[in-house]
């Protein structure tokens, strides 16, 4: 029987959608995407306003790296956790805060976070940050994620994409526009470019530094939440550039809970006086300082790595590896440097 012109678009009507059918479950597979929530926002100076950086649809997730850039003469950042050292952002629970970089200098925040063991990679869509904005002047800023890296357990890049956003204060008269890298694929990073952080001028830590003796210590120290190195100084009446000096520590402004410090003999006279931390044990005896661990592997770094990615695929804290090459910088290695990875 010969089919109607009629008969034969109704059969490909049909065929076309049981192909639709077949191809959903691929089309619904897209890419992962980092973007920032809500995309527009508008609140007048001095009022507030938290925006969230998300991801979307993402798989093994173990490890991300973000640099975001606003307007600073526009907006300030309220510092998420007033009782530690310099103002940081609040961490959104998708990964377990474990290791990493949380610092905001000027327009810029730096964010970086690596789980480790016995954390697994995640799967799924969540909050990366919460950023508290605190509108200053009337104009609009640009919200821009200028560097994104999601990586796995192993260390390797997972492809994404990104959207920024915008966030105005009273009329906004004045126009910021930010570079914007809406939907350009990160799967290999930018070479990181050096940022102005606080460090230590990056010299060998010497035998004895600010009066103290690096090779002698008093006793050991576990960082607890909230300390700094000021009140772990006054609980041992020891100086904290010394403490800071004989750890190598690579930036002293920043502790991270359940870090080891060496407390060295260093005698201090608090001044002005301040919080004081809990002591750990009693001062006063030098114990010989451990000799340091042999490098487990060495590592030569390739073009555009990153330490966040080197310390996942080893599995070690990038702050071990800082501190054990003198890396002073932890946005600044070099293609061909050598690292040792205790």
């Amino acid at each position: 029987m010969m089919h109607t012109s009629w008969q034969k678009l109704w059969i490909g009507f049909l065929l076309l959608v049981v192909a639709l059918g077949t191809l959903s479950p691929v089309l619904a597979q897209s890419s992962p995407v980092v973007k920032v929530s809500p995309t527009t926002s508008t609140i007048d100076p001095g009022e507030m306003v938290k925006v969230s950086v998300t991801v979307e649809n993402v798989t093994a997730l173990y490890g991300v790296e973000l640099q975001i850039s606003f307007d600073a003469n526009l907006l300030e950042v309220v510092d998420a956790y007033p009782t530690e050292e310099g103002t940081q952002v609040e961490h959104g629970g998708f990964l377990s805060p474990d290791f990493g970089i949380n610092q905001v200098s000027g327009g810029v925040i730096d964010y970086t976070l690596t789980q480790v063991a016995p954390n697994e990679a995640v799967s799924g869509s969540g909050v990366l940050i919460n950023i508290t904005f605190r509108g200053k002047a009337e104009g609009t800023s640009g919200i821009a994620l200028s560097n994104v890296l999601l990586s796995d357990i192993d260390g390797g890049p997972i492809a994404s994409t990104s959207q920024n956003g915008t966030l105005t204060v009273g009329e906004g008269t004045t126009s910021t526009p930010l570079p914007d890298q809406t939907s350009q694929p990160t799967a290999i990073p930018p070479t990181p470019i050096p940022t102005a952080l606080p460090a230590i001028t990056p010299t060998p830590v010497p035998n004895t530094a600010w009066g103290s003796d690096c090779n002698a210590i008093q006793g050991y120290h576990v960082v607890q939440r909230g300390e700094t190195l000021y009140s772990i100084g006054r609980a041992y009446a020891t100086l904290p550039q010394a403490i800071a000096r004989c750890n190598a520590l690579v930036n002293p402004g920043i502790l991270h809970n359940s870090n080891r410090l060496a407390i060295p003999t260093a005698p201090w006279t608090p001044v002005p006086a301040g919080p004081v931390a809990q002591r750990q044990f009693t001062p006063g005896s030098a114990v010989p300082i451990p000799q340091p661990t042999a490098c487990r592997y060495t590592h030569t770094v390739q073009p555009q790595e990153t330490l966040t990615r080197i310390g996942l695929h080893y599995g070690v804290n990038i702050w071990a590896i800082a501190r054990e090459n003198q890396i002073y910088n932890l946005h600044l290695i070099y293609s061909g440097q050598q690292l040792c990875i205790p």
